[in-house]
């Protein structure tokens, strides 16, 4: 089983005539399972039993870009999710996702979502809070 947005890549790759790689979806599928191991370009190639170079070339004609690329952008989307769903500090959230170095992770954050991971948490809950202030203030009304 494959989540739908990898359903969408294959028949995407397929509709422009592309030749999809299964391996490289089952694959993208482990990682994000394994998020905080310290995956190596070498062992990426090494579980397809190709070059480095060739994994390199394969991977980004499938997906769009370089595996390490695509790593650390699924370790940053994971990493907003979990800083939405879990009260965790934002180092353990780092650890979880493979983005141990903090500041790293804060310039990189701040480049994709423009906000820093504290400033993200805490828009995200003023928005949370204000749905709610909003769904009480329409309970109440609808009951008058």
């Amino acid at each position: 089983f494959l989540p739908p947005f990898f359903y969408f890549l294959m028949w995407y790759s397929s509709s422009i005539g592309h030749t999809t790689d299964q391996r490289i979806f089952r694959w993208t599928q482990s990682i994000l399972d394994n998020l905080s191991h310290d995956w190596t370009i070498e062992e990426m190639a090494d579980a397809f039993d190709l070059s480095v170079s060739h994994f390199g070339k394969l991977f980004k004609r499938e997906i769009g870009m370089p595996p390490t690329a695509w790593l650390h952008d699924q370790r940053l989307e994971k990493f907003a999710e979990l800083l939405l769903t879990t009260y965790q500090p934002i180092k353990v959230i780092g650890f979880k996702t493979g983005l141990k170095d903090v500041s790293h992770l804060t310039r990189d954050f701040k480049k994709k979502f423009g906000m820093t991971p504290t400033e993200y948490r805490k828009h995200h809950a003023e928005i949370e809070q204000s749905k709610s202030q909003i769904w009480t203030q329409m309970i109440v009304f609808a009951r008058k």
